[in-house]
């Protein structure tokens, strides 16, 4: 989604793009600094463009952000070549300089266009009031979660109240099929998204594939109507996910609280489930949503 974002901006100087290029690039948010426009088979040249997405994904896993030569060296291009896509996404403030060094790193505009885009800045309007409201009352942390790809991207988070508590970092990432809030959304999936997703899955280099007995599992967490599961990542850490359905009947996004106990948590892991559904509820019905779609996949 934001290296969409990225293409219309650069290609529009901002403004209404006449009508969408039908090409869709993968978004690496973190991890591998590997660019992925050269493995991808591009429908339309546009040199330029891809440089700059380039340049944009390797920025996008360097914290401490990469000088010009750094950069060139990285993608295996000229300085010559880089230097006036460089100057451009600093000129449109999508990289900034930053002293020591003139290293050149991401700011925070393709994340702020992305949440701008209308289907998320209506689901992050909806859910956060629901969000911040369920937090309170358990004394724990929730996120949502949306597909990326073959991952899951955290769009909003709401910690705990509490002194102490577990949060978990707004635009991180974790695998479609090993995480909570991945397989509610591939439960939850209508088929023709299931099949488009578990593809996404299975051809990523770098994705988690699918684990054995990931269908029943699913089954499973369709009929109860959510998941619930040990961390993969934060030993004494419980993941309660459920989903966010839109008027379409199509699931949107994944309600999750991540458990930690403390003196503070005023509730039990048991109760849990139960106020996480109803949270995820109270969202979908504020998008029109609501449940009952067939699942995604199992039987197709």
């Amino acid at each position: 989604m934001l290296a969409y974002f990225a293409e219309q901006h650069l290609l529009t100087g901002g403004r209404k793009p006449a009508a969408r290029v039908a090409l869709e690039l993968p978004t690496r948010l973190g991890g591998s600094s590997r660019p992925i426009a050269a493995a991808v088979r591009p429908l339309y040249a546009a040199p330029a463009l891809e440089k700059a997405l380039d340049i944009i994904e390797l920025l996008a896993g360097q914290a401490a952000g990469l000088n010009a030569s750094r950069i060139a060296s990285e993608l295996d291009r000229s300085s010559g070549e880089i230097f006036r896509i460089l100057q451009v996404l600093e000129r449109r403030r999508v990289i900034e300089r930053r002293q020591p060094g003139d290293r050149f790193s991401l700011t925070v505009k393709l994340l702020e266009l992305g949440l701008a885009h209308p289907p998320v800045d209506r689901l992050l309007t909806s859910a956060i009031p629901v969000m911040q409201e369920l937090a309170a009352r358990m004394h724990q942390s929730c996120h949502l979660a949306v597909r990326n790809m073959a991952d899951i991207l955290i769009v909003a988070q709401v910690p705990s109240p509490g002194p102490v508590g577990f949060n978990v970092r707004r635009g991180a990432r974790f695998p479609l099929t090993g995480s909570v809030s991945g397989r509610v959304l591939l439960g939850f999936s209508k088929p023709a998204e299931f099949r488009l997703w578990m593809k996404a899955v299975e051809e990523s280099p770098e994705a988690q594939q699918a684990p054995a007995g990931l269908l029943e599992a699913l089954e499973r967490i369709r009929a109860q109507g959510h998941e619930i599961a040990a961390s993969p990542v934060s030993p004494g850490v419980t993941d309660v996910g459920a989903p966010v359905i839109d008027d379409s009947g199509a699931v949107v996004a994944a309600l999750t609280v991540p458990f930690f106990a403390s003196a503070q948590t005023r509730i039990k892991l048991a109760e849990l489930p139960a106020l996480v559904r109803g949270a995820a509820r109270a969202i979908s019905e504020s998008l029109g949503g609501r449940r009952g779609e067939p699942l995604a996949g199992a039987a197709e």
